[in-house]
């Protein structure tokens, strides 16, 4: 059984269109997701899904306007240091 944060059936985007859509996804996940490490410094932190407990990194995009937060699903067994070495997708 799949769980309802959808882990399984998501990639890290790879273009504007694909991060434009999990924007989407972000605000489709809400509560479900909860912050479980912060790295203030790249507007990046990770997040675990309240069901499953897996992990989804918290990410970026500066539009020149405003800061545009969207998710992808990460595997990991230490957020924490998977968060210390992340870099913003669209750096």
């Amino acid at each position: 059984m799949t769980c309802p944060c959808g882990h399984d059936e998501h990639r890290v985007p790879t273009t504007r269109d694909e991060i434009v859509a999990a924007m989407g996804l972000r605000n489709r996940l809400g509560d479900l997701l909860e912050t479980v490490a912060d790295d203030s410094s790249k507007w990046m932190s990770v997040m675990r899904c309240r069901e499953c407990g897996r992990y989804w990194a918290d990410d970026s995009l500066d539009s020149g306007h405003a800061t545009l937060m969207f998710v992808y699903p990460i595997e990991t067994g230490d957020p924490q240091a998977w968060l210390a070495q992340a870099q913003n997708v669209w750096a």
